[in-house]
């Protein structure tokens, strides 16, 4: 696989580009350290991105294949309490009243290291009314013609610790939703209110849901870590230790979904689930693993 660098005229869409006769990746460092285009064998996997100023509105505006941390989807009225103290972050979902998908979707991530193969970015945050913690993050993308494998190290640069949970957000893409369906072992469904807040696990075993007129934004707990798409251009096969629920949205064009692989549901902070806690100095590590057949 080769890499080269596209320089571009506004800094947020200049990207790396890894390719081979059979796959095409674009990463860019500074669109949160997204990866946002994928194809094999001229099928596009990710939904397609343009490389323009409607590009990053659409990134913008649905998370396309952001990374979601300190915490991935909705955190009600932005509000939580840790070790005593209360924080408010800044409501940036103003139509349900929360605070969504941490800080990071935005940040420029530096290039620490790039082979022909692989391409490690780091972002160091430091305490801010966005989230009142110190980290640092590293992403790893590891590419091949059969798919990729995503590593996540996360730091507490701070002082005190601090709770978290981990996403990824990407938009696979659908040419005919009545021939796709996503495959998961699931016990758990959580039912949310007006605002997408999570009210109660209601006890649903799963094992596949079809995509044909499927209305879904909706996490699930997964009894197992994997996770299937199936579409008429490709078959998708993720494998994602250590991030226990998953989200699944359709947009209104019904032209992809995102499957989004999580630690935690929506509101963790509050409720718990899936909540987690990193001591100062302390470090966790993550990863996914997507494989492809076409």
């Amino acid at each position: 696989m080769n890499h080269h660098f596209v320089e571009h005229t506004n800094p947020k869409l200049s990207h790396y580009v890894f390719e081979s006769e059979k796959a095409s990746f674009k990463v860019f460092p500074n669109l949160g350290g997204s990866l946002l285009h994928w194809e094999s064998n001229g099928v596009p996997i990710l939904a397609p991105f343009p490389i323009s100023e409607a590009g990053i509105d659409y990134y913008e505006t649905f998370y396309a294949s952001s990374l979601l941390f300190p915490f991935p989807n909705r955190l009600n009225e932005g509000k939580f309490s840790h070790e005593g103290k209360h924080y408010e972050l800044p409501i940036n979902d103003g139509a349900n009243g929360c605070a969504i998908h941490g800080c990071i979707s935005k940040a420029i991530f530096e290039v620490e290291s790039l082979t022909s193969q692989e391409i490690c970015l780091k972002y160091v945050h430091d305490a801010n009314g966005e989230f009142p913690f110190d980290f640092q993050l590293k992403i790893s993308y590891r590419f091949s013609n059969d798919g990729l494998e995503l590593g996540f190290e996360i730091q507490n640069l701070d002082k005190e610790s601090f709770p978290f949970g981990l996403g990824w957000h990407p938009y696979f893409a659908l040419e005919d939703d009545s021939k796709s369906a996503v495959s998961f072992q699931s016990n758990i469904t959580y039912l949310t209110n007006d605002n997408m807040i999570p009210l109660q696990g209601e006890t649903i075993r799963r094992n596949k849901i079809r995509l044909k007129d499927a209305q879904l934004d909706t996490a699930f707990a997964l009894q197992e870590p994997r996770i299937e798409l199936t579409t008429n251009n490709y078959r998708l096969m993720a494998t994602t230790p250590g991030f226990d629920f998953v989200q699944l949205f359709i947009p209104e064009d019904r032209k992809s979904i995102a499957i989004e692989p999580m630690t935690c549901i929506a509101n963790s902070f509050n409720n718990g689930i899936g909540k987690r806690i990193l001591q100062p100095g302390d470090t966790q590590n993550f990863s996914l693993q997507l494989n492809l057949d076409l």
